[in-house]
């Protein structure tokens, strides 16, 4: 009831419920009527014009919204207004798996395909933060870091993952071996109803090397997660460039029934050669950076690299995942 309260008003009805022991003179007695009838009138929410007129916000310099109208936006309990945001995990369990290089790919894609300049990278790699070493300088604070434990003291470090996700795009670099305490974060979390809440899309970039264990690691993070969180098979061209074996996969029963069930893109991650990729990685940089100089990349090498970028964002847009006229 705005700044007049609800216990303002049950003070008011009670004082003048209150037995009068003196009969008041005829004035005073007609002063206290009114009084009863504009405070009836202030429990109904009929505001005197008095008041109304200097209770209401002044009208703000951006368009026509008032200067109470914003407030709030975006905030952690305004769902209905807040923007659909994503959570871009790559991850794929195994080491060696290109999990690194399909992150940096991406970040080049965001970069200068979508012209995401508000996104973070949240790097969850201890052990060997690659994204963040090509990447960190270029993006400054907005390349942060974080890891998942099991450790109950330290379980709340990836927690900054959603929240930044709050309020723009996030890619994260997953690393090896971390399906146990990315599992408990999630429970913990009840990520799978909290997305939904704030309109938050998760998507699990899922790199398969193309042997077996690498499949059924695919198929174990469908079953727990494929019903809410949107996946990606990634097939990685560079670490199995035989499409023999991407065939067979993609004829199994197995894979033919989770295509079924829960939909989910397939996409090529391509073959960067071996002489690009170690050039790169002699002076790790963004891949735009190391295409402008003359000391990183031959000739040749840069042509390639270009084929292989654009490649790559060809088929990040088949996803259907970005807004973009590539």
């Amino acid at each position: 009831m705005g700044r007049w309260g609800d216990d303002y008003s049950l003070r008011m009805e009670n004082f003048f419920d209150m037995p009068r022991t003196k009969k008041l003179p005829q004035v005073e007695q007609k002063q206290l009527e009114d009084k009863e009838t504009n405070i009836d009138h202030l429990v109904a929410g009929d505001l005197p014009q008095s008041l109304t007129e200097s209770t209401t916000p002044e009208t703000s310099e951006v368009g026509d919204t008032t200067a109470f109208a914003h407030l709030g936006k975006n905030s952690y309990s305004d769902s209905v207004d807040k923007q659909l945001t994503y959570i871009h995990f790559w991850g794929g369990e195994r080491g060696g798996a290109g999990k690194s290089t399909g992150s940096r790919v991406m970040l080049h894609f965001l970069l200068n395909v979508v012209k995401d300049s508000t996104f973070y990278l949240v790097e969850t790699d201890r052990s060997r933060p690659d994204v963040k070493t090509y990447y960190g300088e270029l993006l400054g604070n907005r390349c942060v870091d974080a890891f998942f434990s099991e450790a109950e003291f330290k379980s709340n470090s990836a927690d900054i993952i959603f929240e930044k996700a709050l309020q723009t795009n996030v890619l994260v670099n997953l690393p090896a071996q971390i399906a146990v305490p990315f599992d408990e974060w999630i429970e913990r979390n009840c990520l799978a109803e909290m997305t939904a809440e704030k309109n938050i899309k998760m998507v699990m970039w899922f790199v398969c090397s193309g042997e077996e264990d690498s499949v059924d690691l695919f198929f174990q993070s469908l079953e727990k997660y494929g019903c809410w969180m949107q996946h990606v098979f990634v097939r990685n061209e560079g670490v199995c460039p035989d499409e023999a074996v991407w065939q067979r996969i993609a004829q199994l029963p197995k894979m033919k029934q989770a295509q079924e069930q829960y939909h989910f893109p397939v996409i090529n991650l391509p073959k960067f050669y071996m002489a690009d990729r170690d050039a790169l990685k002699t002076n790790p940089m963004p891949f735009e950076q190391a295409l402008k100089r003359n000391d990183i990349f031959t000739e040749l090498g840069k042509k390639r690299t270009h084929k292989f970028l654009d490649k790559a964002a060809s088929e990040f847009n088949k996803t259907g995942l970005f807004d973009t006229n590539y």
